[in-house]
C-alpha cells in the first residue's frame, strides 16, 4: 500500500537571539493507511515539532511533506488541513458557549457542507460512534467531564471524513479509564474504517496499542 504521507529529510530550527534549536534533524518517514502510528520521546526531543510540520503549522526549513503524492508545501495550510486531516489535542480546544452538538457540526458549517439538517445528523452519528447520546448532544463542555470532552473533540476531528487523524497527547489530561476509551476509538477508525491515526504521546499504553511505534531522540526519528 502506498504511503498517504510522507516526510521526506525534514529539518527545522527553532531561533531566538542567541540559541538555534535543532527541533527536527532530517526525517523521512512514511505513514499508510489502516495503520495506527505513535511517537514517543522525552519533551523537548522534538516529537510534536514534527506534527506541527505534518499539519502544516509550521513550514519545514528544508525537505518536503507530501500528502497523498502532492506536496503540502504548494497548498494553501488552511485548506489543507480541513480537507485532509483531523487534529486532536492535548486540551479539547471547544467551544464552550456551544452545545457539544453545535461544536461537532462547526467545522462542517464553516467547510460550507451539507444542509444544517444533514450537519446534525453527522454529528449526530459521530458523537454516538464515539460512545455519546442524545444527553450528552445537548451539554455544553463545563457539563462534560473530561472524558467526555475528548470525545466531543475526537467526533469534531471526523466532522469532514479526514483520512488522517493527529493527535498530540490526546490521552494526557484523561484517567486510565478515559485514556483506554479513546485508544479504542483510535484503534477501531484505524482497523474498521481504514484511517491513518499518527499520535504523539508520552502513554506506554497508547504507544502498546498502536501498529508501528517511532521515538524522538534529539530531533530524529528512531524505531
Amino acid at each position: 500500500m502506498s504511503a498517504i504521507l510522507q516526510v521526506n529529510n525534514v529539518r527545522y530550527d527553532y531561533k531566538t537571539a542567541q540559541i538555534v534549536t535543532h527541533a527536527v534533524r532530517g526525517v523521512t518517514v512514511e505513514f499508510e493507511l489502516g495503520k495506527f502510528y505513535t511517537i514517543s520521546g522525552r519533551s523537548g526531543s522534538g516529537k510534536s515539532t514534527l506534527l506541527s510540520l505534518m499539519s502544516a503549522i509550521n513550514r519545514p526549513l528544508d525537505g518536503d511533506i507530501l500528502y497523498d503524492g502532492k506536496s503540502i508545501l504548494s497548498l494553501n495550510s488552511d485548506d489543507y488541513r480541513r480537507a485532509n486531516l483531523g487534529i486532536i489535542y492535548q486540551s479539547f480546544y471547544l467551544f464552550p458557549q456551544l452545545s457539544a452538538l453545535e461544536n461537532v457540526m462547526l467545522p462542517m458549517e464553516f467547510a460550507g457542507t451539507k444542509l444544517k439538517v444533514e450537519r446534525e445528523e453527522r454529528a449526530r452519528g459521530l458523537l454516538s460512534m464515539v460512545g455519546l447520546d442524545e444527553r450528552h448532544a445537548k451539554k455544553r463542555p463545563n457539563q462534560l467531564s473530561g472524558g467526555e470532552q475528548q470525545r466531543v473533540a475526537v467526533a469534531r476531528a471526523l466532522s469532514l471524513d479526514p483520512k488522517v487523524i493527529l493527535g498530540d497527547e490526546p490521552t494526557g489530561n484523561l484517567d486510565s479509564e478515559n485514556s483506554a476509551n479513546i485508544i479504542a476509538i483510535l484503534r477501531h477508525l484505524v482497523h474498521e474504517q481504514g484511517k491513518c491515526v499518527i499520535v504523539v504521546s508520552h502513554s506506554s499504553e497508547v504507544c502498546e496499542a498502536s501498529d508501528v511505534r517511532y521515538a524522538m531522540q534529539d530531533g530524529r526519528l528512531v524505531l
